[in-house]
């Protein structure tokens, strides 16, 4: 985008000109420069042999059964959601004693 048109007339403004300096890569690079430390690669670690010797196993826990949960719990603040009511259950008090006469033809 060289140019940007603003109602018929063009501007001789660049996007990056437009965008705050607060969202440019190196300004968030200098606000966080002290604070974030970062990791150097395992073969430069110093760990104390006593350290290294130590062993651990993942905790005991009972797997549950059953499919996984998909959706969420609903909170004590949350309304739960209304089920859908549906019409395609046996109605046992409909007449249905037409269905079972015999046609008759008036011919």
């Amino acid at each position: 985008m060289e140019n940007i048109r603003l109602g018929g007339r063009r501007s001789e403004a660049t996007v990056y000109e437009m965008c705050s300096k607060y969202y440019l890569i190196e300004l968030w690079a200098l606000a966080y420069h002290r604070t974030i430390y970062p990791v150097p690669h395992v073969s430069t670690w110093d760990v104390p042999e006593e350290i290294q010797k130590l062993f651990a196993l993942p905790f005991d826990y009972d797997k549950t059964k059953g499919r996984n949960q998909e959706e969420r719990f609903p909170g004590t603040g949350e309304s739960r959601k209304k089920k859908k009511k549906t019409s395609n259950k046996p109605q046992l008090d409909k007449n249905l004693g037409k269905w079972f006469q015999p046609v008759r033809s008036d011919t």
